[in-house]
């Protein structure tokens, strides 16, 4: 007879398969059998192929979030610009819009130094500067100070130096 608290030398038994089976499995999947039948050179022609694939399409959605980006800022610059046909009042962008904020965020992420950088100064970051100088307060918002963040990351990575330190400049 059995007692109560003895199992079944089956089950333990199928659990001791599973879980080498479970085991085994892991290694096969982590390594690649496969590969190290080949010669050095055919395998490191396809992890050149892999590599080359991998950076190409890195390189097209680097390319691609660069292209919605410009597009994004003209979409911007026709949307929320009140006095854009008023040639008395520079353009300026508000910095206190969660939009803007987000955006500029994402330009100082994604931009490069290779970029074209006058384009990208005569349509973002300059009228930003000019929305920092006009809504300057004494305790800045969340928004604000991202956005002014965001501006100067631009700015040291175009390597240029802001509207904005020269107009404390004059104040002080």
């Amino acid at each position: 007879m059995k007692k109560k608290n003895q199992k079944n030398p089956k089950i333990i038994f199928f659990y001791l398969k599973l879980i080498f089976f479970y085991f085994f499995f892991l290694q096969f999947i982590m390594f690649n059998l496969f590969f190290d039948l080949l010669p050095c050179e055919i395998r490191h022609y396809i992890y050149q192929i892999r590599l080359s694939n991998i950076l190409i399409r890195t390189y097209y959605r680097r390319c691609t979030q660069k292209l919605a980006l410009a597009y994004s800022v003209i979409l911007l610059r026709n949307t929320y610009n009140p006095y854009f046909h008023n040639h008395r009042y520079p353009y300026y962008l508000n910095p206190e819009n969660k939009f803007l904020s987000y955006l500029i965020h994402k330009c100082s992420k994604i931009i490069t130094k290779h970029d074209d950088k006058v384009w990208w100064l005569s349509q973002l970051i300059r009228p930003v500067e000019h929305g920092l100088i006009l809504h300057y307060s004494a305790s800045p918002s969340y928004y604000y100070q991202r956005t002014q963040s965001a501006c100067n990351q631009l700015l040291s990575i175009f390597h240029v130096s802001s509207y904005q330190h020269r107009f404390t400049t004059l104040l002080s």
